[in-house]
This record gives C-alpha cells, structure tokens and sequence, in this order.
C-alpha cells in the first residue's frame, strides 16, 4: 500500500515536542542578562550591584553542598527525586551523582527523535522568598545551560553557564530584583555541580506553578474478528505520520515457527508501534513476554536484542493517584501493564532502564472503556498521553507533584 503522509496531525503535535525547557509556561525565550566578571551589575536587572547593596548585607542564604551529593544515582542515564532541605523542597530531574560525589547534570537524550527528553535540572517547588544572589561553582561541557529565576512569565531572567573545564565559581547579583523560584538546566552535554548557595531577603513573592495543557485524541485503529497470526493486520499512523501495516503474531506461533520468521519482522520497540500495536489487538507484541514465563528463555533466545520484559499491577497507590482510571470489571482497582522501552540502546532485560509504556486497560473515566497508554522517560516521575495518532500528548505530573499541570484529557478530534 502507498504511504500517505499525514501533515495535519503532525502540525498539531509540534507545540507537545519543541519545548526545550522545563516548564514551558515560565522558561520561555525573553529578556536575558548575562553576569559577566562573577560580581559584576546585572545589565538586564535595574539597579545593578551596586543599588541592591543594602538588602544583601541584610540577606539570609541556604547552602545546599551536602544534600546535592545524597541524591538518588541508581539508574546513569538519569534519575528523578526530590529532597527537603531548611523549610524548602527542591527536585531533581534527569541527573545522577559524579564520581567525586557532585550532582551531575546530563544532557537531553534523543533515542526517539520525535520524543525529546526535558532538559535535566534542579529546582524548588515551594517558594524562597526574594532570591536576590545565587553562588554555583561548577563545571562541564555544555550547550544551553542555564541559570532560571522567576515568579510569573512576566518576570523572568535567564543566566547563561558557559562552559568551563575545572571547577569555577561563579556569583549572580540581582539587584533589587527579587525571585521566589529558581531552576538551573542543562540541555546538551553535562554540568557538574560542586557548590550551591542561595541568597535570599525572606520577602514574600507570588507565583503560579504550572505549565498549560492542551493536547487532542483520535479514535484508535482496532482489529475486529478473530486473530490470526501472520494474518490479522492493522494500518495506523507511525511516529512520521505514515500509514503502516501492524501484522499480529503471538509469541506460541513465533517460537513453533522460528525457523521461517526473522525476529526484526515480528518485533515492534518503537513507543509509537508498540502502542499502535496493542491499541489494534489487546495483545503485546511477540517479543514482550513476562519473566517468569514458562517460554521467557526461549523467547529471549530467538529475540535477542528485540526482547523486551513486561509486568502487570493492579495497585492504587504511587503514580496510579495521577491518572482517572477506570477499575478492572466487578473490582476498586485499575489493570495495568508495564512495558519496557529502550531509552539510549543499552537496554538488557537484567538492566531496564528508565523507559515504560503503561497500558491502562480498562480506559480513563474521562473517556470510556477503550484502552489509554501512556509514556514515560523518567521512570514515572512524568507521563505523555499516547493520542492514537502516531505521537504523544504534553507531558504532566506522575509521581512528580509539582514540576508540571497535573493530568487533564485530551481533547477527542
């Protein structure tokens, strides 16, 4: 069949992925100061040094050294987590602790290029009221890395780290220029952090915490009669807007025929595919298969690097609080199922990494009983929708409780 390509679709999905910021609503591109020298004015700020001289002899400051090194590292390609240090909760995103006990800042990740990672970065979620200085000492290589302080999208400045190859201290003046929320971000490459202090004037400051949420749903491609494998088959939109066939194949059949069926034809890995694919069969593909399953050898076996493992829960605690599930029939609680996404290629089934599909089978009470899937690139710390289409919705708060808007439907297109 002729590949079509579908372009509204994917015009409508550009403002899901071309953030590059945490939140969208408040990183946005406006006035920018840079800080040059380490105590010089700050030329986008009015006053300058030299007019906020009384309020920082009068400040009051966190330090934060200790706390940075205790964060989570389990997983190198990033992990998500928060900590609570002198009355204020601060989180984590996307880092991991360097070898010299530093937090580390990595770099976006582009295993899916229609699927971006936020950047990774360290930010406060409950106010400090009247930033006035921030004093980092780092280093590292990095392309965009910033300095974010804020209290509405109208006051907003951001503070260029360049890159240095030792560590080096560098101490931003804000003048009579006050904040409540600070963020530093790293997009490309990496940031180590050594040191971190806060100055501070314990003035009150308001601010909003949430980003905007709008996304759009489409009826999903299903399968209607009986399965049959290496017959059954499905056209649905991929992750580049192409019609594409989805052929079901159990795992029973691919093992008995192993010998006439190549693993990369019957695999799907892709987060786009592989919802598609069970969106149209209620099935998994071929090569998920549960751990303890009596073929999970053999399936391992034949699929090689295609294998992946998938779990099922029926709990309604941790990040099952952040969706509207529906229960499973004649039960109080939701059928979800797991399933492993390779995030960077070095996925094993003996190491996991951070990546999941999560199939909510029974739906969301916002919509009906049909299937919602959604993806996660920080092990459940955010989700993004899957939109039966192809792509993904805005990302929102899972296990996160702040960073985000926290879940809202899509809207049926």
């Amino acid at each position: 069949m002729k590949k079509t390509l579908k372009i509204l679709p994917l015009l409508l999905l550009i403002p899901f992925v071309s953030g590059c910021s945490l939140i969208q609503n408040y990183f946005y591109t406006g006035e920018t100061s840079e800080n040059s020298g380490g105590n010089g004015g700050n030329g986008g700020n009015t006053g300058g040094n030299g007019e906020g001289t009384g309020t920082v002899e009068q400040r009051k400051s966190i330090v934060l050294d200790s706390v940075l090194s205790a964060t989570d590292s389990s997983y190198s390609s990033g992990n998500y987590g928060s900590f609570y240090s002198d009355g204020v909760n601060y989180e984590y995103y996307r880092t991991t602790v360097s070898y010299d006990s530093y937090l580390r800042l990595l770099g976006k990740r582009y295993q899916y290029e229609y699927l971006p990672s936020y950047p990774s970065c360290i930010y406060n979620t409950t106010p400090i009221k009247g930033i006035n200085g921030i004093s980092i000492t780092y280093e590292g290589e990095s392309i965009n890395s910033k300095l974010v302080l804020f209290n509405t999208p109208g006051n907003t400045y951001e503070y260029q780290l360049t890159n240095v190859d030792s560590f080096t201290n560098r101490t931003f003046e804000f003048g009579k220029e006050q904040y409540s929320y600070f963020a530093i971000t790293c997009d490309y490459g990496y940031i180590e952090i050594q040191s971190l202090t806060i100055f501070y004037t314990n003035v009150s400051q308001s601010n909003s915490f949430l980003d905007n949420y709008s996304g759009y749903r489409y009826e999903p491609v299903t399968y209607s009669g009986t399965l049959t494998d290496g017959v059954s088959s499905v056209y649905a939109t991929d992750a580049d807007g192409y019609s594409k066939k989805y052929t079901y194949y159990s795992s029973s059949y691919v093992l008995e025929n192993s010998s006439s069926l190549y693993a990369s034809d019957v695999a799907y890995t892709d987060p786009v595919d592989v919802s598609n694919y069970y969106m149209a069969f209620h099935a998994f593909p071929a090569n998920f298969y549960y751990k303890n399953d009596s073929n999970s050898s053999e399936l391992y076996y034949y699929f090689g690097e295609y294998a992946r493992l998938v779990s099922t829960y029926t709990r309604t605690d941790g990040y099952a609080n952040a969706v509207p599930y529906n229960t499973a029939p004649d039960t109080y609680y939701p059928y979800y199922h797991e399933l492993d996404i390779d995030l960077d290629g070095s996925y094993r089934t003996s190491n996991r990494g951070v990546g999941r599909l999560v199939v909510w089978e029974n739906g969301f009470s916002c919509y009906d009983l049909t299937p919602v899937i959604v993806y996660t690139d920080d092990h459940y710390a955010t989700f993004r929708e899957y939109n039966n289409y192809g792509g993904f919705g805005p990302r929102f708060n899972a296990q996160s409780q702040t960073a985000h808007a926290n879940y809202c439907p899509l809207t049926t297109y």
